[in-house]
């Protein structure tokens, strides 16, 4: 996704973009880079190497970009189903 994204945002350099993104990754934190890739796509900001750079040097903790809630499902309603069966 975050190559489409460059492709459509430079035709004539998103590709070699991307590479970079992706040594970046390697020498970097992969985890840390797909997670600010992430972040980028899901906020609709633009993705460029410095910007990806510039979030890694940071250094926020990988855990401060996704924030999970979850919630305890209610097994009332699957106990109900059981009993009607």
């Amino acid at each position: 996704m975050a190559y489409d994204r460059l492709k459509k945002q430079n035709k004539s350099k998103g590709t070699k973009t991307y590479l970079k993104i992706l040594k970046l990754a390697a020498f970097d934190s992969e985890e840390k880079v797909n997670r600010i890739l992430n972040s980028l796509l899901d906020s609709q900001k633009e993705i460029s190497f410095e910007k990806v750079k510039e979030l890694i040097e940071i250094d926020i903790p990988v855990d401060d970009f996704i924030e999970i809630e979850i919630i305890e499902p209610n097994l009332d309603v699957y106990d109900k189903l059981q009993m009607i069966n």
